[in-house]
């Protein structure tokens, strides 16, 4: 028997997380037969559903002062989003440009009735720590170091009306802000991880930032498959063919996140 990924989940019958994030009372009605004929596990149901109802109203909205804590989402994960680089890589990883990315994610927004009024926008209340660089020096041809330090976070997208501030990790923000060490030691293939990076963003967010719903969306990273070898050639598929199974992921990201936003009553 060959194992094979599976490319598309159903639906499932019962309601999703972010479904019952929306509408609570949707748990009235998929309530397991055997739990009706117990009191004690109906009691705490209702209690359940009237906290989170209560919580609905008296907690999630979209009034943020600016000193308020910084309402970050959680990592919507769809796609890999991770690669490995090197001179044997013998299936190469396909990387997302800043431009493919928000490009996707403006207009995924956009249907979801959400309009991006600003890209690459320094924040100065989503402070986070920038990584230590190297750039060329011109006059000696030599490099220069910039050193590592904390500063605004350079937001690939943002909503003024409702401080929506959302990030695209990419391969270029992947050495910026990962959390490990970018020396790989002088082994001639390195590995990349971008979710982890997305995740290490969005908790520096939680802990100092303010007054803005945050959110982060990783390169889903896409390799050739087996099935793309026998569809193409020995190669796989092109490269477009690969862009764009990552841009189909990566709206799936956004489409989470727009999902999350109005269970949060921004929406």
């Amino acid at each position: 028997m060959q194992l094979k990924p599976v490319k598309r989940y159903q639906r499932p019958k019962y309601p999703t997380q972010l479904q019952v994030w929306d509408q609570p009372e949707l748990l009235k009605q998929h309530v397991p037969a055997a739990w009706i004929r117990k009191t004690e596990l109906m009691g705490l149901m209702g209690l359940f559903l009237v906290v989170s109802c209560q919580l609905d109203q008296d907690v999630m909205g979209p009034e943020l002062k600016a000193t308020d804590a910084a309402v970050v989402a959680p990592l919507f994960k769809n796609g890999s989003g991770t690669a490995s680089m090197g001179c044997m890589i013998m299936n190469p990883p396909v990387f997302l440009s800043e431009e493919e990315a928000i490009h996707v994610i403006m207009e995924e927004l956009k249907i979801r009735g959400i309009e991006i009024t600003d890209i690459n926008r320094p924040i100065s209340a989503l402070p986070v720590k920038h990584n230590a660089y190297f750039i060329s020096d011109p006059y000696s041809h030599g490099r220069i170091e910039i050193p590592e330090e904390v500063k605004p976070l350079e937001v690939d997208g943002f909503v003024e009306t409702q401080k929506i501030a959302v990030e695209f990790v990419s391969y270029r923000d992947h050495r910026l802000y990962s959390p490990q060490d970018n020396d790989n030691g002088g082994l001639s293939i390195s590995s990349l991880d971008f979710k982890a990076v997305a995740e290490h963003l969005n908790s520096q967010v939680a802990e100092t930032g303010k007054g803005h719903y945050f959110a982060s969306f990783y390169d889903p990273v896409s390799y050739s498959t087996e099935e793309d070898k026998e569809a193409y050639d020995a190669w796989g598929a092109p490269k477009h063919v690969l862009a764009e199974r990552s841009k189909n992921y990566l709206r799936q990201q956004v489409s989470d996140f727009a999902d999350w936003l109005r269970a949060q009553g921004v929406m």
